[in-house]
């Protein structure tokens, strides 16, 4: 058993302790923020997911809240073709993210349509619910399923 430090009150408290027995701060919360964090900042992510349109979403998470990185289309899609006529081929994405517990919060804009430019906005919960060094299995608000792939 370690010892580590509650956030809250800087108590000395067992790392195996669900809340900080001198203040009540729970430190289960903070471990799990801590370790979605720790799998995403300074690392390459692919996501696929049905909200993304048939697209890819390609990041590097910074530590300061922010990412960048491309949308393009999933050319293994057998929609891709139709795909196309709506979406650039590849375009830069710059948004912020958020770490709750274990859901993860984007939010970036992008294109959806080439000749009008429209530009649509994103703000997407996905609360994870498998974690492992090299894959992130979760679901966002409209229940669709994101995979996300570490990129070597």
């Amino acid at each position: 058993m370690a010892m580590i430090n509650c956030p809250e009150c800087k108590h000395e408290v067992s790392d195996k302790a669900t809340s900080c027995p001198e203040c009540g701060y729970p430190l289960q919360q903070v471990r799990q923020e801590r370790s979605l964090s720790d799998l995403l900042i300074g690392k390459r992510w692919q996501a696929r997911s049905q909200t993304l349109g048939g697209s890819i979403l390609e990041v590097m998470f910074m530590p300061n809240g922010k990412f960048n990185g491309l949308l393009m289309p999933n050319t293994s899609d057998p929609n891709v073709v139709m795909i196309l006529q709506h979406v650039p081929l590849k375009q830069q994405i710059n948004g912020t993210w958020q770490v709750i517990g274990p859901q993860l919060i984007l939010d970036y804009a992008y294109i959806t349509r080439v000749h009008s430019g429209f530009v649509s906005s994103n703000l997407k919960p996905i609360q994870f619910t498998q974690l492992s060094e090299d894959k992130l299995l979760g679901v966002d608000g409209s229940g669709r399923i994101w995979e996300w792939a570490k990129i070597r």
